[in-house]
């Protein structure tokens, strides 16, 4: 059986080549390597969840958004605030269009998407580990 970190590093690493080589949103990135860690199905459930209207946009950012939908996936939807204030904390908005590069090219934009994925992600999986040991 697979290491709890172990799984988690895998995740993050599959959410990156998802992300950055597949052509997976961002919210779709999270969503699927959460799933991922966490040893639940995401095919079927992928296309319903996220289905790109997030990222982008002057919304929530996408990998924020998918982040969530894990948590409502997992019925801790109230642990959201949570999430979100540790994003904001870290990142200062959570607004997509607000934590977007501009000038620089579409390869450094999307390599500074890929941290908050990293980071959503590996909060996602903190809440869930933490409230699996309840």
């Amino acid at each position: 059986m697979m290491h709890a970190k172990s799984r988690a590093e895998k995740a993050q690493q599959a959410a990156r080549i998802m992300f950055l080589r597949q052509g997976y949103n961002c919210e779709q990135a999270v969503y699927a390597a959460a799933c991922f860690a966490r040893g639940m199905e995401w095919g079927a459930a992928l296309s319903e969840a996220c289905n790109g209207a997030a990222g982008g946009k002057r919304t929530v950012c996408g990998a924020l958004a998918g982040a969530c939908r894990v948590l409502d996936a997992n019925s801790l939807g109230g642990m959201k605030g949570r999430l979100e204030h540790g994003f904001e904390s870290k990142f200062g908005s959570i607004m997509c269009a607000d934590l977007k590069l501009t000038g620089v090219s579409d390869s450094v934009r999307r390599k500074r998407c890929a941290e908050f994925i990293g980071f959503a992600l590996q909060e996602t999986l903190e809440i869930l580990g933490s409230q699996k040991n309840k």
